[in-house]
């Protein structure tokens, strides 16, 4: 039986910034056996865009957050398998991730890679900017083994988009709330069963205070909508 070395980060030190300019740089770690998996217990991340399996043909990436952590990306994407034929995951156990965008299995305007977003008790947020595309918007893209998984803590956005496939976001438990309304649909479907949507929208919402589809299908299933607005619609 061959047992690998207990992995170590060899970085200690990062490059300065310059205001105005793109940063990147890499954290590298030794020792271990196959693809290693950074986790977040305690403390805060404070980062621009966050990219997951950025490069094609097999990438894996993975980033978990556990309690105490705060993963803040500064009004920048979350993308997760953003490189074909890639993985990209993160597990939201506990703590919080705020960007303003986060798109699984792509980026925002194309499906590329496989991507994975956990949500098992902590809060995560996709916030609208003004005047910035896509900011608020939650999308997983249909491509295979892509998917959105909200079992326990929350997902807050302003749109979530499964790209015509329902089984691509799995509703277990924890809350969902959109802020533009209970559940946007647009070229989606979704299948909803034994959820609560309440409170969303307000009195400038334009259609489907609750429930809003452009195109695609909604199912309900058991389900309880109350307190939703909407100048059309409050409900669906």
């Amino acid at each position: 039986i061959a047992i690998a070395s207990q992995p170590t980060i060899s970085t200690t030190s990062m490059p300065g910034g310059e205001v105005g300019v793109a940063y990147s740089s890499g954290v590298s770690a030794s020792g271990g056996n196959g693809s290693l998996t950074y986790t977040i217990s305690n403390g805060t991340l404070q980062t621009g865009a966050i990219y997951l399996a950025r490069d094609p043909g097999g990438a894996q990436g993975t980033l978990t957050v556990d309690t105490g952590g705060i993963v803040q990306a500064n009004n920048e994407f979350i993308d997760l398998g953003l490189g074909a034929g890639s993985t990209g995951t993160v597990n939201a156990n506990a703590g919080s991730i705020s960007a303003k965008g986060i798109f699984v299995g792509g980026i925002s305007t194309e499906a590329r890679g496989t991507g994975v977003l956990n949500i098992a008790g902590g809060a995560v947020t996709a916030s609208v900017l003004a005047g910035l595309t896509n900011s608020g918007q939650v999308r997983v893209w249909d491509t295979p083994g892509s998917a959105i998984n909200l079992s326990a803590g929350s997902l807050t956005c302003d749109s979530l988009n499964t790209s015509g496939n329902p089984t691509r976001f799995n509703w277990t438990g924890g809350t969902l709330a959109i802020t533009g309304a209970g559940v946007f649909l647009d070229n989606s479907a979704a299948t909803l069963v034994q959820n609560t949507i309440q409170n969303n929208g307000n009195s400038t919402t334009l259609d489907g205070g609750g429930v809003y589809v452009v195109t695609g299908t909604a199912t309900l299933i058991t389900n309880t909508l109350a307190g939703n607005q909407a100048q059309r619609g409050g409900g669906v």
